[in-house]
């Protein structure tokens, strides 16, 4: 896909998704541009994640999802809303949250239908509930919504053979993770859990910008000529939480052993198939007749 430019023009107006990039280059050049080595298509192996406990990775999400969430501005989610996309100014860093919230859920698939072995690709979904469970205790939300989202995919979710060789306790613990997730009555069950939080926390920040484009689009900024102060009240107290979800740091022991290092830097740089198509071809090839 490419965009000729004109002098006069200043920026470009785009969404890239997860494995794209965005180059700028001559006429001249464009034919001899070459896809990087990260967009290359990934083929199965085992990754850091079959080597790396279940603590260390959940650990390492929360610590890097926290400083994503720390650097979001308050504004950046009243921009996001009143703003359609080409109108936002400043809202960088809450939109690479959310990149990275989706990327987390296609890293899930990823990894287990890279998965080749049976056994194996069972172990490695135990191993992926436990992170989604070590999450929730660290109150990182985004990440245990993220991962839990990523299970339910179609792809995974029809892989029969593997979740029959999952442990009877890790089936009972995703259905209650499940249940946790439920958008039924507005995430009735999620808001309950989170209102018993005390922060450091990181909410499903999805969920907040869904809230606010409802109190925007639900009534007008102005009626009559007069502002809707009732509609303002409403969203300035609605981001206030986030201001609350950070009032006290996060503080979780990492060291800065070898392995660590190593876990730290494939959960910043995760692997990730984002085509849904491709997802389900994996997913046949491993179990042809599953459900």
């Amino acid at each position: 896909e490419k965009a000729v430019l004109q002098p006069s023009e200043e920026c470009v107006f785009t969404t890239l998704g997860i494995n794209s990039h965005l180059f700028a280059c001559t006429r001249d050049t464009f034919d001899s541009l070459v896809p990087l080595p990260e967009e290359i298509q990934v083929v199965p192996g085992d990754t850091e994640i079959h080597r790396a406990e279940p603590e260390d990775v959940a650990n390492h999400l929360t610590a890097f999802h926290w400083g994503l969430f720390r650097c979001i501005h308050e504004l950046e989610f009243v921009d996001y809303v009143f703003h359609g996309e080409r109108g936002r100014r400043e809202t960088a860093n809450l939109e690479l949250l959310l990149q990275r919230c989706s990327e987390v859920q296609h890293w899930v698939g990823t990894e287990l239908l890279l998965c080749e072995g049976l056994g194996k690709r069972a172990h490695l979904l135990k191993k992926l509930i436990k992170i989604a469970a070590i999450c929730k205790q660290n109150q990182d939300m985004l990440s245990f919504y993220a991962i839990v989202i990523g299970l339910n995919n179609a792809a995974v979710s029809r892989l029969r053979l593997t979740w029959e060789k999952l442990p009877g306790k890790f089936k009972n613990l995703f259905r209650k993770f499940e249940n946790l997730t439920d958008p039924c009555r507005n995430h009735k069950t999620y808001r309950e859990v989170l209102a018993k939080m005390k922060p450091p926390l990181i909410p499903f920040v999805p969920l907040i910008l869904k809230d606010l484009t409802f109190l925007h689009e639900g009534s007008k900024t102005l009626l009559d000529g007069l502002v809707n102060v009732e509609k303002l009240h409403c969203i300035a107290e609605k981001v206030r939480t986030v201001r609350k979800y950070r009032s006290r740091p996060l503080c979780l022991e990492l060291e800065a052993s070898p392995a660590q290092l190593q876990t730290k830097a494939y959960v910043r740089q995760l692997r990730v198939i984002d085509n849904q198509n491709l997802l389900f071809e994996l997913s046949y090839k491993l179990e042809p007749g599953s459900q």
